[in-house]
């Protein structure tokens, strides 16, 4: 009792009805469970039009023009109608929330392709724990009301604790009961209709039915299976709830959280493969207990009584605390000395449903499916609904979706306070001294002022108002749509890019979020996936050694480039080598258990050569290797293959937990050795038409610290036989002592291997004597069922047990990556990318990986962190050297972690300040073994600890919270894992991609974006600041010098188009160039150089002089000037001329700007440099227009024309000068490669 923990936990009925202590007071459940609709949309109908425009005005650019909108609405400051001047920025919040909803209805399309899925459960059955119960409204009320308060108090009723014993206690409970009997129960008949009752009159009326149901010694109709066509409907998985019996077949998705309650197999097992969880392709075992293995059928599924009670819902994956409870007959053991006590309701429900006794069955995750997994292997399964959507565990570790925003517009928001600052002191300034003019003009009775009368204040803030207006586009509203726009056009190109797109597939790159193209030119971390993102989860046999003897000839990628082979060249080789040992092979022996057109990667002649000499001492050497193969193993018990018409054929196929075991036993198979059979006691295997069987008598399982397997077998000859596989290092030091040529000789061909970049097994050997076998079988055994130290005694007895071994030889496999991933890599290292590995596969394996990878080299020193004892010590951060080098000035190191180090990390700010500063100073960092919030807790704590942009990729449902909380989340599409695409701002097919996606197109994505915001503010201030230098001559009176209508349409129509072409279209260096030279990147993107404080001032300071010689020169031209005629220029020709030059100016200055023009951009920038012209000959002629007159003189007066030109080349010199200096004397990297 000490042990165990009473937590919050469901209960839930299967055909019984509800008891009294699963209700309320007022008759309503206590149990409220969640429905299985998966959400990973941002919105809902209800909620998109607030949450959008509360994330949109979290853009203080949008608070100030809301702002100035509603000053506008007042008479005293309008200009225009109020609802014109809301007409920008209503259009801007439109535009963008169109967008936003669109990406959005895309996620939710996805959504209910998932939540439609058809799934199939019981049929014309009652799920008791949704009952219908009859209760008043005021009854409801008070319900409710019951539940607030516990909701508020966090307090946990009673009925809803349930006691669940420690692992020690389940084991010894487990003892017992295998002591008392084996009890399997059969169908219980209930003809009853179930209903809410809370009296014991059904119960009694059942007690006989139960009696008869429970039998000692009854056995099961294995025979018995379910029919999808009777008894059983098919619902959307959204409609799936807890409670529910569903039938799984096999291939089949699971759709929640499911108890297993009985399988197709014999002994109630199933197999699972959990890719879209853990990451790992390798078949899970999950079973059901003996006790509901009678549930076969409609009619038994419909009336198995039980309970299980289960803990609430917790994110662990590998966790699952439960329990079952049948009726029984009698009390076969003390429930309350085997941990499970009896507390007043307990007690209570146990009277009402199980009146005459209970047997109590634990669970544990063994027994549970979770969603997300994959049916394989398994024809049906029956199981019992305990946790639906967002309670599933898969759920528990995903984050909700974000709302992301990317670093150059949260950059923008400072800069866009600034602007505001510089309006807000330039209204101010023209408002104190207007007012101090009043002040002198009132003081002395000057004659044209006539509002003496109005108070100073109230005109203060008229003139403060009316500049404020005048001026606020030096906020530009046109801005955030304009970059809108440019990332939506940059988001099609991405998505219209043949280089990322994947034929196979057929899967372009698809942009689910738009609006954070620019972020991924800045990218300094990335968080990869292994399974399925950088590899192929394919293992090739590639080579092996035997006895002092390598054979193997096919290509690795290694030696295909030592030759200088192009890969059609290889696989050509490849293909004749193959035909030749095909055409031996099957002639020697043909081998019902091969399909012939199955592609052999391991090929060469030699081997069967030396097979076919069956009394040379190499030919036995050979024939004991690969017969080890096919008995040292824990492959699963290989299926027929079944063609696509339906027939089933001889031909065998293999699923294991590890893939590099079923390459093994597959390359046996395919050289006459198949293992054709397995049971809980033995193994059967066939070599060249002859089968054999071993009695299995013990399997030493691999673990990451032994490093190897091993088998005991009795053979048909009746000697006992240790077979081994494992790492070299452990195998060597196990091995015989007489073997020193052999063991010279073999070490050296695993270096060969190593540097092919196989992954290496040693292969041994030993016959044990009767006599030890015997005493070491019962020493095992002890430890087996010891309560203590379990696991180590069973470590030291296998240990004891694997000595004096043969060396036999050695296997060489190749972990087939993705295509490009060791290239893609290299290259994100060469531009300055950290990448980190982040896998739930152990450690072994996610080092092969890295090394196979490019992530890793052999130079480089490895250093381990490993929680040993449930302790760690703060040294361990850099205390286990895994290398051969020691750590010296100048190395490069790498860093290898697990999930169990990774958890106490995590829990200590001061372990997780010291392993980022460990793990940053390192080239490559592999976390192994981890759950997908481990995941999602290291991109954040990278992330936020060091203030950078990281992206994360994957392809399955373990890897969306990873996703979810980097900057950037990439999904790989085409896989199993499509809900990591789903949740991803951006999907591709492939890991290769990437180099190209962040290279070429983040690249000028960022290069865009930045200089196209920079030249907005300056467009803008430029003109701003023509109207400000105007009010020193107007008595700052905050007139407009400007025709309204130039104002109104300066973004829309005269300045903004080039600025968007250069937002879309421009780029400095060409694709070929931004690959091949991946550090243009670091010195861009990630060292932030192109969008900076620095920069802006700049830009501004251009503006403030651009602006001053724009209307000083034509001002002091004009000042004491006439036209022919004798009439001299009044304020609008003035103000006319000058926005025609301001116009011209600004675009000119972009188009400067520009690093590069095609025919759209040229034609785009002439249109708008002489679009004043074009507006101001239409606009002359209007009806309404009464100054045409000036269009005659602005076209026949030379001094326009000579301004025009002076204007221009004085305000653009110093931005010339500064730029070809910069170019020719301080050129960056993209000036260099631009020669």
């Amino acid at each position: 009792m000490n042990d165990g923990d009473q937590v919050a936990s469901r209960r839930v009925y299967f055909n019984i009805s509800l008891p009294s202590i699963a209700v309320d007071n007022y008759g309503v459940p206590l149990y409220q469970y969640r429905n299985n609709k998966l959400r990973t949309s941002k919105y809902t109908l209800l909620s998109f039009i607030p949450q959008n425009l509360y994330e949109q005005f979290h853009r203080v650019a949008n608070l100030f023009f809301l702002f100035m909108v509603t000053m506008q609405a007042f008479p005293i400051f309008g200009v225009v109608n109020p609802v014109f001047a809301a007409m920008p920025l209503t259009c801007v919040i439109i535009i963008t929330a169109l967008k936003d909803g669109y990406e959005d209805l895309k996620r939710h399309r996805e959504d209910n392709t998932v939540n439609n899925t058809e799934a199939y459960i019981l049929d014309n059955w009652t799920n008791t724990n949704f009952p219908k119960y009859h209760i008043s409204f005021t009854r409801r009320i008070k319900s409710k009301i019951s539940k607030f308060f516990r909701w508020v108090t966090q307090s946990i009723p009673r009925q809803l604790l349930v006691f669940f014993p420690s692992d020690e206690e389940e084991t010894e409970m487990e003892k017992k009961k295998e002591k008392n009997s084996d009890l399997n129960l059969e169908p219980i008949y209930e003809n009853e209709t179930l209903e809410l009752n809370n009296s014991q009159t059904l119960n009694n009326s059942k007690a006989s039915l139960e009696k008869a149901a429970i039998k000692e010694g009854s056995k099961v109709d294995l025979t018995v299976s379910p029919d999808k066509e009777k008894g059983w409907k098919t619902v959307a998985w959204k409609d799936i709830r807890v409670g529910d019996i569903i039938l799984l077949s096999t291939d089949e998705n699971v759709p929640a959280d499911i108890v297993v309650l009985a399988t197709s197999e014999e002994e109630n097992e199933c197999y699972v493969e959990t890719k879209n969880l853990d990451g790992e392709t390798t078949l899970k075992r999950r079973t059901g207990k003996k006790e509901t293995q009678c549930i076969r059928d409609v009619k038994s599924a419909k009336n198995m009584r039980f309970v299980i009670k289960a803990e609430n819902p917790v994110v662990n994956l590998y966790e699952f605390r439960s329990r079952m409870e049948l009726p029984s007959e009698e009390t076969r053991y003390n429930d309350e000395k085997e941990g499970f006590p009896h507390d007043r309701h307990s007690v209570q429900e146990d009277e009402e449903i199980f009146p005459n006794g209970k047997v109590t069955i634990p669970l544990d995750i063994t027994n549970l499916l979770l969603r997300g997994s994959v049916i394989r292997n398994t024809e049906w399964v029956i199981g019992a609904v305990i946790y639906t959507g967002e309670d599933t565990k898969v759920r528990l570790n995903s984050g909700s979706t974000p709302s992301k925003r990317s670093r150059i517009e949260k950059l923008m928001n400072p800069q866009v306070v600034f602007n505001f600052m510089i309006l807000f002191a330039a209204a101010l300034l023209v408002s104190l001294i207007n007012v101090q003019i009043l002040r002198e003009w009132d003081r002395h009775e000057t004659p044209f002022y006539i509002f003496r009368n109005k108070k100073l204040y109230r005109k203060f803030f008229e003139t403060f108002g009316s500049t404020m207006i005048m001026m606020q586009n030096v906020v530009p509203i046109s801005l955030y749509i304009s970059i809108e726009i440019a990332k939506t056009v940059q988001a099609w190109f991405i998505h219209e890019d043949v280089d990322l797109y994947y034929e196979e597939t057929d899967s372009p790159c698809n942009t689910k979020t738009w609006n954070i193209s620019d972020d991924l030119g800045q990218i300094e971390y990335i968080f990869s996936d292994k399974t399925g993102t950088l590899t192929q989860n394919k293992m090739d046999f590639m080579r092996c050694s035997i006895i002092g003897k390598v054979y193997g000839k096919g290509y690795t990628d290694v030696t295909r480039d030592i030759e200088g082979l192009t890969i059609e060249e290889a696989k050509r080789a490849e293909e004749e080598m193959e035909r030749r040992m095909k055409e031996i092979l099957f002639n020697y022996y043909n081998n019902p258990f091969v399909d012939k057109a199955t592609p052999f990667s391991f090929l060469d002649e030699q081997l069967l050569a030396d097979l076919a000499n069956e009394n040379s001492l190499q030919g036995k050497a050979v024939f004991f290797f690969f017969k080890h193969l096919a008995l040292c193993h824990s492959v699963l018990s290989p299926k027929k293959v079944v063609l696509e018409d339906g027939s089933e054929t001889e031909y065998l196929t293999y699923c294991a937990e590890s893939p590099d075991e079923q390459a093994l036993v597959t390359t046996a198979k395919n050289l006459g050795f198949s293992f054709v059979k397995r049971t809980e006691n033995s193994i059967t295997i066939n070599c060249f038409g002859k089968e054999e069987s071993y009695d299995v008598l013990h399997i030493l399982e691999f673990n990451s610290v032994r490093k190897r397997m091993s088998v005991i077998l009795r053979t048909p000859k009746n000697e006992v036989l240790l077979l081994c596989k494992g790492a070299d290092t452990v195998i060597y030091e196990r091995l015989q002592k007489n073997q020193d040529n052999l063991r010279n000789v073999t070490f050296t061909h695993l270096e060969k291997f190593g540097s092919e970049g196989l992954r290496t097994l040693c292969i041994a050997y030993r016959y044990i004597s009767a006599k030890e076998y015997q005493k070491w079988s019962e020493d095992y055994h002890n430890a087996e069922i010891s309560l203590e130290d379990r696991d180590r005694l069973k470590d030291e007895l296998a240990s004891a047990i694997e000595k004096n071994l043969v060396l036999l030889g050695a296997t060489a496999i190749e972990d087939k990556l993705q295509e490009g991933v060791p290239d893609c890599i290299g290259t994100l290292q060469e531009a300055g990318i950290k990448i980190w590995v982040l896998t739930g596969d152990k450690l072994e394996t996610a080092i092969n990986i890295g090394f196979a990878s490019n992530l890793l080299n052999r130079s480089m020193c490895l250093l381990a962190i490993r929680e040993r004892n449930n302790t760690m010590a703060n040294k361990s951060m850099t205390n286990v050297l895994m290398g051969q080098q020691a750590p010296e000035k100048g190395i490069d190191f790498a860093l290898i972690v697990d999930g169990q180090s990774l958890q106490l990390i995590m829990e200590k700010p001061e372990l997780r300040r010291r392993f980022l500063d460990t793990a940053t100073s390192c080239r490559a960092v592999i976390c192994c073994r981890v759950s997908p919030k481990q995941k999602a807790q290291v991109v954040n704590l990278v992330k936020d600890g060091l203030k950078v942009l990281c992206l994360s990729i994957g392809d399955g449902a373990n890897d969306i919270s990873m996703i979810q909380e980097a900057n950037i989340g990439v999904g790989i599409a085409g896989q199993e894992g499509m809900q990591a695409a789903m949740s991803s701002d951006y999907a591709i097919s492939q890991f290769a991609f990437l180099s190209k996606l962040l290279l070429v197109h983040g690249r000028w994505s960022y290069l865009r974006i930045a200089n196209m915001v920079l030249n907005f503010f300056y467009k803008n201030i430029v003109w701003v600041f023509t109207l400000f230098w105007y009010q020193f001559n107007c008595g700052f009176s905050a007139q407009i010098l400007f025709d309204y209508s130039l104002i109104m349409f300066f973004n829309f129509i005269f300045s903004s188009m080039p600025v968007m072409v250069m937002g879309v279209f421009d780029k400095d260096l060409k694709k070929d160039t931004c690959l091949r030279k991946p550090p243009l990147y670091q010195s861009m993107g990630i060292r932030q150089r192109k969008f900076t404080w620095k920069r802006f001032f700049a830009y501004v300071a251009d503006a403030l002089y651009q602006s001053y010689v724009c209307f000083y020169i034509p001002y002091f031209t004009f000042l004491h000037a006439h036209f022919h005629d004798g009439v001299t220029p009044d304020l609008y020709y003035f103000g006319t001329i000058i926005s025609c030059y301001v116009i011209t100016l600004v675009n000119l200055f972009v188009a400067i700007n520009m690093q590069s023009i095609n025919w759209l951009s040229g034609v785009v920038l002439v249109v708008e440099i002489l679009s004043f012209n074009i507006y101001f000959a239409i606009y002359a002629h209007l009806p309404f227009f009464k100054y045409a007159v000036y269009l005659k003189f602005m076209l026949t007066d030379i001094n326009f024309y000579a301004l025009y030109a002076l204007v221009l080349v004085v305000a653009l010199f110093p931005r010339l000068m500064i730029k070809y200096i910069r170019v020719n004397y301080r050129p960056d990297d993209s000036d260099i490669y631009r020669e």
